[in-house]
């Protein structure tokens, strides 16, 4: 082949000498012949000087653009380093890839044309350069740039790890690199591989479940799938620090979204508590005006801040409950009618529950009870109702109306008129009681006498009860003897706390004393 390329060369100067004596054609032919013969001694004797003489040059383009020849590639090669280490330079733990494409074609040629110079001078004119970054794309909006996958694998855990239980999402790689593209970690549609068991038959041993410090089970976890991963060259003022990205994934977009109607609640409050104006509210809900009233558990659109990272995980817990007793109430002929006394009490029974529970960022938005069992039964409460009637007719025996006390005056002339019963104070226990069987006729307010209970025995007597502080009976209650009828007070004209109690006979007053 070197041969070949130096005959061709002596003939091709050889040409230009023949156009000179083209006229002759004898000449012509000798020449030819001769020059054809030297270069077959000429490929023969020298093809080893000539080997040595070529050179490998390299044609440099930046994309696709020839700027020159060199050499040494490396010398280019390193230029562009230097370059690209001294962009690095004004920023921290940033790598930078050049903007631009740089090819080299190589070629061996007679006589090498080195450039070096003249090409470090236009790339150092053209060259500038990009942040290796990791791009985060959502629905075809850029949320943000990151440098590495490190940075990224921590803003999303961190972000997850608030809204996962404790252990469940530490240490997971969400990205990796494969093939020189990004990858999603499995833990975006399910568990991680190692904790993927979680779901288990009941044959499969339980070292295999996945359980959390308060005993449940894990069942399942994701992240949203509509995040997408790609790694592309940015300009470096756009990197985005780890806490940054977090809080960026944290705050995420604003969306539409539903609010129910609380109570007390009306569109201006609505409006206010989600930063909006009461025509940006109207604007989502076309079918209100700004008079409408809404009720409690009404629906309305709003618009808040949505995180582009949902955090969704399913539980299987067990909790122990308790079962409320019942209140049973049995009849009871040994109470008087409107008497109760709790023969039983009751007491709550316990049971465990197991329940299917699906959290999203914190918030329950499903929980589905799987099984129950009891463990304790209640116990009911039984609750005495008396049915003894209380005869209405009293027995013509009185009982003292107060518990215990002394009399501070008598029925009798007092301060120039008639003191018409007794006065009963000094007790240690203000209950005031009725003095027979018998239906009440009065029991109210009355202007002498304040709060007064009067009882009609239905046998030609009648008991009067003043001063009271409270009445504890109403008319037409039929009571019995020693039943509570009020407290021993000092309403009306009255000078302390004290009873004046009275008894009529036939409708006249007689002294509280014949029977005593």
């Amino acid at each position: 082949m070197l041969e070949a390329m130096i005959v061709v060369k002596i003939l091709g100067r050889a040409r230009n000498s023949f156009q000179k004596l083209k006229n002759n054609s004898i000449i012509k032919k000798t020449l030819l012949t001769t020059c054809l013969g030297m270069g077959v001694a000429i490929g023969s004797v020298y093809a080893d000087s000539f080997n040595d003489s070529f050179v490998e040059v390299y044609h440099v383009y930046v994309d696709q653009k020839h700027v020159g020849t060199v050499e040494n590639k490396e010398d280019v090669e390193t230029f562009i380093k230097n370059k690209e280490k001294q962009a690095e330079s004004e920023y921290e733990n940033i790598n930078l890839v050049p903007e631009q494409d740089i090819s080299y074609i190589s070629e061996v040629v007679f006589t090498p044309k080195n450039e070096t110079e003249s090409v470090q001078n236009k790339l150092d004119n053209a060259l500038t350069f990009n942040a290796s970054a990791v791009k985060l794309q959502l629905n075809n909006e850029v949320i943000g740039y990151v440098s590495n996958l490190d940075d990224a694998n921590k803003a999303i855990g961190n972000v997850v790890n608030k809204y996962l239980p404790e252990g469940l999402g530490k240490d997971i790689e969400f990205l990796k690199m494969e093939d020189n593209e990004i990858t999603k970690s499995s833990f975006f549609k399910h568990l991680p591989s190692d904790v993927q068991q979680t779901a288990v038959s009941e044959n499969e041993s339980e070292k295999e479940k996945i359980t959390l410090n308060d005993g449940s089970v894990v069942l399942d976890a994701g992240l949203t799938e509509s995040i997408d991963f790609t790694q592309v060259g940015v300009d470096p003022r756009k990197i985005l620090s780890v806490t940054q990205l977090e809080k960026l994934l944290e705050r995420g977009t604003r969306g539409k979204k539903v609010h129910t109607i609380q109570e007390s609640e009306v569109l201006g409050k609505v409006a206010m508590n989600y930063d909006l104006s009461i025509d940006e509210l109207l604007e989502l809900n076309p079918e209100l005006d700004e008079n409408s009233i809404v009720q409690v558990g009404q629906e309305v659109y709003v618009e808040d801040e949505k995180p582009y990272i949902d955090v969704s995980y399913t539980v299987e817990k067990e909790v122990e409950e308790s079962i409320d007793f019942k209140t049973v109430t049995k009849n009871s002929d040994s109470l008087y009618k409107g008497q109760r006394e709790v023969d039983q009490q009751g007491k709550k029974g316990k049971k465990k529950v197991k329940y299917k529970v699906t959290t999203k960022n914190n918030e329950v938005i499903s929980k589905e009870k799987v099984s129950e069992e009891v463990i304790e039964e209640p116990k009911d409460k039984v609750v005495l109702k008396g049915t003894k009637v209380i005869p209405s007719r009293g027995t013509g025996q009185f009982s003292w109306p107060a518990i215990g006390g002394t009399i501070t005056s008598y029925m009798g002339f007092r301060w120039g008129r008639q003191h018409k019963g007794i006065d009963i104070a000094g007790v240690s226990n203000r209950t005031i009681k009725a003095a027979d069987n018998g239906v009440i006729v009065s029991a109210g307010w009355h202007s002498t006498f304040g709060r007064r209970v009067v009882i009609n025995h239905n046998n030609g007597y009648k008991t009067l009860y003043a001063h009271l502080s409270s009445i504890n009976v109403s008319v037409g209650q039929t009571v019995k003897k020693g039943q509570k009828i009020g407290v021993m007070g000092s309403t009306g004209r009255s000078t302390g706390v004290h009873l004046h109690f009275e008894v009529f006979k036939n409708g006249r007053n007689v002294n509280p004393m014949d029977f005593y």
